[in-house]
């Protein structure tokens, strides 16, 4: 199979344009996938135009829409239990507890020099496609999160 991929450089007035506050009490609407049921809950085997990429820290694969693949088998995915975050996290052997947005970022964003962290750009944690991933240093995350960038 071909893989197709690309990369978006974005100019930092675009960025301040995508960039979403996170609503009053948090919550956001799940994003559904093509069965119907909220992307991070969905074990299925394989999407309809799902494409995995190889996370070379985890050795995990990530799909395009989010989703996390070790050893052939799609990994459910776990909200952060007893946490005031939206983040969610997977088990993968051999590494324990691993955030999905670094399995996912690592596998399909460019990582810039210095860029440690990844913010989501609409803020919401349960969106782990890579096109709402972006690999920032820690003071860009920090500026981004206090509303200065």
């Amino acid at each position: 199979m071909r893989v197709i991929s690309h990369t978006i450089h974005y100019g930092i007035g675009e960025l301040r344009s995508m960039i979403v506050k996170k609503p009053r009490g948090g919550e956001y609407e799940p994003l559904l996938g093509p069965t119907g049921r909220a992307l991070w809950e969905d074990d299925s085997a394989e999407l309809p135009g799902e494409r995995f990429a190889l996370d070379p820290e985890t050795g995990a694969e990530g799909s395009n829409y989010g989703r996390v693949r070790h050893g052939g088998s799609i990994l459910r995915q776990s909200p952060d239990e007893g946490k005031a975050s939206d983040w969610l996290h997977v088990s993968i052997p051999g590494h324990g507890d691993v955030n999905v947005w670094r399995v996912i970022a690592g596998a399909w964003c460019e990582r810039r020099e210095g860029a440690t962290q990844v913010h989501h750009i609409n803020n919401n944690g349960f969106d782990n496609r890579p096109s709402n991933l972006l690999w920032v240093s820690q003071a860009e995350h920090r500026a981004i999160e206090q509303g200065a960038f």
